[in-house]
């Protein structure tokens, strides 16, 4: 496994962990393409290239993680954008979650150090207005070593 992977290992383990029935979305760059009977419940994980600042032995990493909730709505527009909000926040507490981030470095070995919240969007689908994406954007900082 690519050591930047592991990155999308504890996204996905934490977004599963608000609910199983989120499923990933494995498209590297389309996020358009998700089948509408999969749709609810789809998530998207999508990372910028990182920046690394080496200092004597070891290196920082820092990259963009933006993580994309898809939810189904029905007539209830309002409903749906409650429900969704409350589940990305629920996801956002997750990802960023010190105790978390701690953990993951304890089973798999790998130092990511924070994992920081930057915004929260919450936009209708272009195709479906009924329907509703809701990105949530964190600036992840990963520190190892260099051999």
């Amino acid at each position: 496994m690519n050591e930047l992977s592991k990155v999308r290992t504890y996204v996905n383990n934490r977004v599963k962990a608000v609910s199983r029935d989120f499923q990933e979305h494995l498209d590297a760059f389309n996020d358009e393409n998700i089948a509408g009977t999969r749709l609810d419940k789809a998530f998207h994980v999508a990372y910028s290239a990182p920046s690394i600042t080496e200092v004597e032995l070891t290196a920082e990493i820092d990259m963009s993680v933006t993580v994309q909730l898809f939810f189904r709505g029905g007539r209830d527009t309002i409903d749906t954008y409650d429900n969704a909000m409350d589940e990305a926040w629920k996801v956002l507490r997750e990802i960023s979650s010190r105790r978390n981030l701690n953990d993951f470095r304890a089973t798999d070995g790998y130092p990511i150090q924070s994992a920081s919240p930057l915004s929260v969007t919450p936009e209708p689908l272009e195709n479906n207005d009924n329907s509703m994406v809701v990105s949530l954007e964190f600036n992840m900082t990963i520190i190892t070593t260099i051999c």
